[in-house]
C-alpha cells in the first residue's frame, strides 16, 4: 500500500499517512472544543448577568422618565417656539425666488 502525503517529503515516517488514524488526537480535540465552548459559554452567561444585574427596574425607570428634559414644560416651549422660527424661515424661503442661504445672518443668530 501506498500511502502519499503532498505536505511531507517521500520517503518520511513521520508523515501523517504512515501514522494511521490516532483515537488521543481526536479525543484532544474534543477535548479542547468543549472547553472552548464552555468558556465561550461562561463569558456570555457573565455578560448577560452582570447585564440583567445593572440594568435599572422599573420604578428607576420611572424616575429616570421623570428627570428627562423632554418631560419638563418650559423645555417644551422652548423645542415649540425653535419649531416656529425654523417653519417662518422654511415658508419665508418657499415663497421667493432669491436664494435665501446666500442671505447675510441675521443679529439673533450669532
Amino acid at each position: 500500500m501506498v500511502n502519499f502525503c503532498p505536505l511531507c517529503p517521500p520517503g518520511s515516517l513521520n508523515c501523517a499517512a504512515n501514522q494511521g488514524f490516532s483515537y488521543r488526537a481526536l479525543m484532544e480535540f474534543l477535548r479542547r472544543l468543549l472547553l472552548g465552548s464552555l468558556m465561550v459559554a461562561a463569558t456570555t452567561g457573565l455578560g448577560v448577568g452582570v447585564w440583567a444585574l445593572v440594568t435599572p427596574r422599573e420604578p428607576r425607570r420611572r424616575e429616570i422618565a421623570k428627570e428627562l428634559p423632554e418631560t419638563n414644560p418650559l423645555r417644551w416651549a422652548e423645542r415649540r417656539h425653535q419649531n416656529e422660527l425654523v417653519m417662518a424661515a422654511i415658508k419665508e424661503a418657499a415663497e421667493t425666488n432669491e436664494n435665501v442661504a446666500r442671505r447675510p445672518s441675521p443679529a439673533w443668530s450669532k
